[in-house]
């Protein structure tokens, strides 16, 4: 039969590797959640990088045919006063329309392209942080964890209990034998 130093030895390594593997345990599955989290926010920095083109190329497409709606009105304006649009002021006012609406499609664009790569690098930058994450949950072992604290908790109480700490004397109670080590 066991001593009860003994025992009490072995219950406290056995606590202690369950505590490490406890806690090797949770941070393994803190590392998984942040990865999945990290994973499913890039996954819609995505959809939000495509919705911005999408959205610019609409944007673009709009302001053309408002423009174009310009035009006509420009073209029906001066040429129902009698004005020849093909040369001089007039043929300048409608060169002058479709420049800007041009610039104006394209700077929708190049505006919608910015806010695209916005979300692509963010996009990146949680992929990034996902793999982090990942390699962190791969390097938690909890089982390695218990392991390392038996082995620790061993090399720390076994000088301890070889040296004689914790043994009775032959036919003595518990009482008795810690009464005699002055621990009572």
């Amino acid at each position: 039969m066991c001593e009860p130093v003994t025992i009490m030895y072995a219950v406290t390594a056995v606590v202690g590797a369950y505590s490490a593997y406890q806690s090797s345990a949770s941070a393994k599955a803190q590392s998984e959640f942040a990865q999945d989290q990290a994973n499913y926010n890039a996954t819609i920095a995505g959809y939000q990088r495509d919705s911005a083109i999408a959205q610019g190329g609409a944007e673009a497409i709009e302001a053309q045919r408002k423009a174009q709606r310009i035009r006509g009105a420009q073209v029906a304006k001066l040429a129902g006063n009698g004005i020849d649009i093909s040369t001089g002021s007039a043929l300048s006012l409608l060169d002058d329309t479709d420049f800007f609406s041009q610039r104006d499609a394209y700077q929708i664009r190049n505006n919608a392209a910015k806010q695209a790569w916005g979300h692509q690098v963010n996009a990146d930058s949680l992929t990034a942080s996902g793999e982090m994450h990942g390699a962190a949950a791969k390097a938690e072992k909890p089982g390695m964890a218990a392991g390392i604290s038996l082995l620790s908790s061993a090399s720390q109480f076994a000088p301890q209990i070889s040296s004689g700490i914790g043994k009775f004397k032959a036919g003595r109670s518990l009482d008795q034998s810690m009464n005699t080590s002055g621990l009572w």
